[in-house]
């Protein structure tokens, strides 16, 4: 069973991923096998998919520049609005 709680994928589970889709897992099997949830395959294989297949260090260098252009913006908070509750 998938262990709960969020993380994300390291550089070795991206290889995994690809070396098991290309030997014809399932996303259940790969899921079950790694012990991430088969939505976390599903959508790592639906947002890096390249040329029709998956490449695991392009994979690795996008998410990388995701995280790190997320965390170079942080939300501001307009003083002027007011919050009701």
């Amino acid at each position: 069973m998938p262990t709960s709680g969020y993380h994300h994928l390291t550089q070795h589970e991206r290889c995994q991923i690809s070396i098991l889709k290309e030997s014809d897992f399932s996303i259940t099997q790969i899921s079950l096998k790694l012990k991430i949830h088969k939505s976390s395959v599903s959508r790592e294989l639906k947002r890096n998919r390249f040329l029709r297949s998956y490449d695991p260090e392009e994979s690795q260098k996008l998410a990388s520049q995701r995280r790190s252009k997320a965390s170079q913006h942080p939300k501001k908070i307009d003083a002027n609005v007011a919050f009701f509750y």
